[in-house]
């Protein structure tokens, strides 16, 4: 269950869930257990005084491609995420918080794994993977503390100064990361209005369109506000050609969207049977790895999961969820902020080890794991990596 819990896209939400808990403890005890929790509490006090200063470091720099690759921070990135992963594990829950909501435990166990990733990420060379892993794993945090009273105050001066440095799709990243979907929309909408009379560049464009889509698409649930984005490829003459194509895909998809008629009250067999058929949709909507045609339905299908994964269900269909989200989610994986297939493909082998789905989901796993470690020189797996497959494996099979 802790592996199933960890992929709800909750885990931006562990070190909120840690905040919340501590105050809970503090007044909810008995008077003997409120003098333990106030002695616990000046040590996690000091810890999240480490936390907060942690992120004001690393922050800056994830957010800013050039700096976090720059081997002369390499050292200072080293030892903030190791700081992370430190104070992360130093987590103790209130046995009645358990009670009130069990997901406390799940959510901060997945809050240290996620930052052991992203430091082992970090190390073997996977920069991109662990600058927006870094941004993946302090969203909620960033989230939560700038709207309530509760933690501590990530508005510091100096970094708020550092982002407002950034290019506009940097900036929109961070936004993305902290889950500020209307600013980060607006900023991306800029964009794509701007690029109409500016020197065309593709790329720009093209990440512009594409995170602007999955704020509509995969959050918002929003087929006006999305036809209304395509629409501005469509009409932009510096466009590339290959992207109005893509971008005449997302019209007839966003189209035919706009004109299903809404379902009763669904149950968790209509919803999986509604994912399969748009990711069938989307698979024949895309005819190679850089044709992104099929993007609308992976999103859509993606919005749909994340709802499913809300609610009980039985180990075939948790199962059967894990596999399709990561499937999903490996289609759309070059928006990097969402490349999580891995962590669904290796939470459905723990969560229904030796099932079908489990097997579906280790070649899954295995084949994305030896294609990001093949290059020139060959495939090079590192021998912890390796040792984890072995490990998974015995699960799943």
């Amino acid at each position: 269950m802790k592996y199933f819990v960890k992929t709800m896209n909750v885990k931006r939400g562990a070190l909120g869930a840690f905040l919340i808990l501590g105050s809970t403890i503090f007044w909810g005890c008995q008077s003997q257990e409120k003098k333990a929790a106030i002695v616990a509490r000046q040590g996690w006090s000091a810890d999240m005084a480490s936390f907060q200063q942690s992120i004001e470091i690393l922050l800056p720099l994830a957010a800013d491609p050039k700096k976090f690759s720059d081997p002369r921070n390499s050292q200072l990135i080293d030892r903030e995420l190791a700081n992370l992963t430190r104070v992360s594990k130093l987590v103790e829950h209130s046995p009645s918080m358990i009670v009130r909501d069990p997901s406390v435990q799940f959510i901060s166990s997945a809050l240290n794994d996620d930052l052991e990733k992203t430091a082992d990420s970090w190390r073997n060379g996977k920069l991109e993977y662990a600058r927006f892993s870094v941004m993946n794993v302090t969203s909620y945090c960033i989230e939560c503390h700038t709207r309530t009273s509760t933690g501590p105050d990530l508005k510091s001066e100096n970094l708020r100064q550092s982002l407002q440095s950034l290019p506009s799709i940097e900036r929109a990243e961070y936004l993305l990361a902290s889950r500020q979907f209307d600013a980060a929309l607006e900023i991306l909408e800029k964009v794509l209005k701007d690029s109409r009379t500016m020197q065309g560049d593709f790329i720009l464009i093209d990440k512009a369109i594409r995170y602007s889509l999955a704020i509509s698409v995969k959050f918002k649930r929003d087929a006006k506000k999305s036809l209304e984005l395509v629409r501005l490829v469509l009409e932009n003459e510096k466009a590339p050609f290959y992207l109005k194509q893509n971008a005449q895909s997302w019209k007839m998809a966003i189209e035919s969207w706009s004109k299903e008629k809404a379902r009763p009250r669904k149950t968790t067999g209509d919803i999986l049977a509604e994912v399969r058929e748009l990711l069938k949709k989307a698979d024949a909507a895309t005819s190679s790895s850089m044709d992104k045609g099929g993007d609308i339905y992976y999103l859509r299908a993606l919005s749909e999961l994340h709802l499913l994964m809300t609610q009980q269900l039985p180990p075939a269909q948790i199962g059967e969820t894990l596999y399709l989200t990561g499937i999903a989610y490996e289609a759309v994986k070059d928006l990097s902020i969402w490349t999580l297939h891995e962590n669904y493909f290796e939470s459905c082998i723990r969560t229904v080890p030796r099932t079908d789905w489990s097997k579906k989901c280790y070649k899954r796993l295995e084949e994305s794991i030896y294609f990001g470690y093949t290059g020139s020189s060959g495939t090079n797996i590192p021998a912890d990596v390796q040792m984890r497959l072995q490990t998974l494996q015995k699960l799943a099979f």
